[in-house]
């Protein structure tokens, strides 16, 4: 298979979308890997998507803020579906300053900090360029003054109405921070469901290593 992609590419052959094809051969699977990575790194999986080319894009909320205006409403979201249909929405609370325990000034730094986060004009930012959900109580969407597109606004529902919510962890929240060799464990579960669907027995695994690393 690989050759015959290989001559394609030798021949001028293009994709569906007349783009030229590509070729590599990288010598192990850690270059493999670090292809794909650039090919993300440079936007390649974005702009796939957004251009038309890609019908589905599984990624978090931080990528609504990358929709196209010209085209948004060509986009919608939903989330990943249940065996028994019922909504499930992973989740964290995000985004807010975090001071070090070593800093020389902590009362410098918490001033800057409220300030920073408190800052209706950061909220502004992040909502629109990195399509964060404002979580403050007592406000709406509307109380931000930001101009956000129809997929945000109906994302942004997942997690203001009241449905069914569990904690997200592992690197969706940036989080290597997990005891014993539950890092480890995690990823490898993550990759067998790949390969299995045995969701239960990857689960109880989990559960036999949280057990264990927090005796």
């Amino acid at each position: 298979m690989g050759g015959g992609f290989n001559a394609a590419v030798m021949n001028g052959s293009t994709n569906l979308w007349g783009d030229p094809l590509l070729f590599f051969e990288p010598e192990s699977e850690h270059s493999a890997a670090s292809v794909c990575e650039g090919f993300a790194v440079a936007g390649g999986r974005i702009t796939n998507f957004t251009s038309g080319k890609t019908a589905m894009y599984m990624m978090g909320s931080w990528f609504l803020g990358s929709v196209p205006k010209a085209t948004a409403d060509d986009f919608g979201s939903f989330m990943t579906p249940t065996d028994d249909g019922s909504l499930v929405v992973p989740f964290a609370v995000g985004g807010s300053m975090a001071i070090s325990a070593k800093t020389p000034a902590p009362d410098k730094a918490t001033a800057f900090a409220e300030a920073w986060s408190l800052d209706p004009a950061n909220y502004k930012a992040l909502i629109e360029g990195d399509g964060a959900f404002p979580m403050l109580k007592g406000k709406s969407l509307a109380d931000y003054n930001v101009t956000v597109s129809p997929t945000f606004t109906q994302s942004f529902t997942y997690v203001s109405d009241q449905n069914n919510k569990v904690s997200a962890i592992g690197w969706a929240t940036n989080d290597d921070a997990m005891p014993g060799s539950l890092n480890n464990d995690f990823y490898a579960a993550a990759q067998a469901l790949f390969n299995t669907n045995d969701v239960a027995g990857q689960m109880t695994k989990l559960d036999q290593s949280w057990a264990t690393a927090t005796k």
